[in-house]
C-alpha cells in the first residue's frame, strides 16, 4: 500500500519539476543525413552505424548534411598473471564524424574512450562482450553527435 503512494507521489513530482530527457530532441532532428563514407575494421559495426544514422535522418528535411564516419577499435593487453596468462584488456575506441553541409559548414567531431575489461576464458563470450561495449560506445557517441549538430 505504501509503495503505491510512493509511486504516485514520485510521478506527481516528476511531472511538475520540468524534467525532460536529455536525448528528447533526437527524434525531432530536422536534417537529412547523407552518409557518404564509413571507414572501420568491422562490417557488422559499419552496418550498425549506418542503420542508426539512417533512423535519425529525416527524408523530407530541408537541411542536408554530408557525413563521413571513421572509427577504430584496439584491444590491448593490460595485465598478465604469474602464469603469463592475460587477465585484463584495454579496449581503445575512437570515432570521428566529419560533416559538411550546403552552408559551407565543415566540422570534425572526435570521440575517444578507453574501457578496461577482465579476461573471460570463453573466447566467444569475450568477443560478444567486447562487441556490446563497442556498440554501446557508438550508440552513445552518435546521440552526442546529433545533439552537437543540433546546436550549430
Amino acid at each position: 500500500m505504501k509503495i503505491k503512494y510512493l509511486i504516485i507521489a514520485a510521478l506527481f513530482f516528476l511531472q511538475n519539476c520540468g524534467y525532460t530527457p536529455i536525448y528528447n530532441n533526437l527524434e525531432n532532428t530536422q536534417y537529412k543525413i547523407n552518409l557518404i563514407e564509413i571507414r572501420g575494421d568491422d562490417s557488422i559495426i559499419e552496418n550498425f552505424i549506418a542503420s542508426k544514422i539512417n533512423n535519425l535522418s529525416k527524408k523530407d528535411a530541408k537541411e542536408i548534411i554530408n557525413l563521413k564516419i571513421s572509427y577504430s577499435v584496439k584491444r590491448e593487453t593490460l595485465l598478465k598473471n604469474k602464469k603469463n596468462e592475460i587477465t585484463n584488456y584495454l579496449i581503445i575506441q575512437n570515432i570521428k564524424f566529419d560533416i559538411k553541409n550546403n552552408k559551407n559548414l565543415n566540422k570534425l567531431f572526435e570521440f575517444n574512450d578507453e574501457t578496461k575489461i577482465e579476461n573471460i576464458n570463453d573466447q566467444f563470450e569475450l568477443e560478444k562482450y567486447q562487441d556490446e561495449i563497442i556498440k554501446n560506445f557508438i550508440d552513445l557517441k552518435i546521440n552526442e553527435f546529433i545533439l552537437k549538430v543540433s546546436t550549430l
